[in-house]
């Protein structure tokens, strides 16, 4: 299994390596564990105070939601739903995504959806928001090589190898950290198209301007889906990306169901010493 790194484009330098301290087994003990605060809804809430008051009001009710937090990954946990939807912020000027951080909020995120599918509620659903290039990239990449078909994941290795060889496109073209570098882009495609008709998972990009929906059903098609809407959604991000005129880099949302997830844990196992 290859090592994700954040490279998004050829001469970008910053990559995740597992075996650096800040990627390493070891550095569980020293990270916060995933913080996990309950949320209580707005009537617990207003039991809560009265309560305290003296007004001898009822217990406030069970919390609905329980917030998620560990490095860039945060987001919640709707009780009632059984769903998670977490946001990954853009890596900026920081360490960027950690292996680390994705497997301990992967393993809680999967404990809350079983635990709550064993109390009798719906199936569980883990939504994702990947934001900017590198994270996006990782992402991506990362559930391409836990649920993709495996010619897409060797035309994906390929292209990696070539550009890590200085053999594809794009060399010396000006790099834009918003926009995923042409050299990355075959991979990345490759990885997208390995990922088509997965069960249980949905990709919904982010597209703008001339990109951009132009109804709610196309807005909620699934890009993955191997239908002419699906390569419709597919065709545009891909078109956005290589579009110089847009500022926007890559940005999607995606969900995939409890069953899923153990694959994607130990893809990112495979990541941390």
């Amino acid at each position: 299994m290859p090592k994700f790194d954040e490279k998004t484009s050829s001469s970008d330098q910053a990559h995740v390596d597992p075996s650096s301290s800040s990627s390493s087994a070891a550095d569980v003990g020293k990270r916060p564990l995933v913080s996990s605060e309950p949320v209580a809804p707005p009537q617990a809430q207003a039991q809560a105070q009265g309560s305290g008051s003296g007004g001898g009001k009822a217990p406030a009710e069970a919390p609905k939601r329980v917030k998620i937090q560990q490095g860039l990954i945060h987001g919640e946990h709707d009780v009632a739903t059984n769903s998670i939807d977490l946001h990954v912020d853009a890596k900026g000027g920081g360490d960027g995504l950690s292996p680390v951080d994705m497997l301990a909020v992967a393993k809680h995120c999967h404990f809350l959806l079983i635990e709550r599918e064993q109390d009798g509620g719906p199936q569980g659903t883990f939504m994702l928001r990947p934001q900017g290039a590198a994270i996006t990239k990782i992402v991506v990449e990362m559930l391409g090589e836990a649920l993709g078909g495996a010619w897409g994941r060797m035309k994906a290795n390929g292209a990696k190898f070539a550009r890590r060889q200085g053999l594809s496109s794009g060399r010396g073209e000006a790099r834009d950290d918003n926009k995923l570098h042409s050299s990355v882009q075959p991979e990345h495609f490759a990885y997208l198209d390995s990922l088509k008709g997965t069960n249980g998972l949905k990709m919904q990009p982010i597209t703008m301007g001339p990109h951009g929906p132009k109804s709610e059903e196309e807005f909620s098609a699934n890009m993955l889906d191997n239908n002419a809407l699906g390569r419709q959604r597919m065709q545009a991000y891909k078109d956005q990306l290589n579009d110089p005129d847009m500022p926007m880099g890559p940005s999607m949302m995606i969900t995939l169901t409890s069953a899923q997830l153990p694959r994607v844990i130990d893809i990112i196992k495979t990541q941390v010493k």
